[in-house]
């Protein structure tokens, strides 16, 4: 959720696709009772995705606002 505080009005899509994530790492959570490096590896993973994530809705924004700009 670092991306979270928006430096500029376009940036408040970037909320809306970090909840799709959240439920990946809600079913990892009922999977760890099954194994417990499961549950290692998806905690570790979760920063990772929430980046990625981040990375690629801000890359999204920036072409968004190329298009609007031309």
């Amino acid at each position: 959720e670092e991306p979270t505080p928006t430096p500029t009005p376009t940036e408040e899509p970037t909320p809306t696709p970090t909840p799709t994530e959240e439920p990946t790492p809600g079913t990892s959570a009922s999977t760890p009772s099954n194994s417990s490096n499961l549950a290692s590896t998806g905690s570790n993973v979760m920063p990772v995705i929430a980046a990625m994530a981040a990375f690629l809705v801000t890359g999204y924004v920036i072409l968004a606002v190329r298009r609007r700009a031309s």
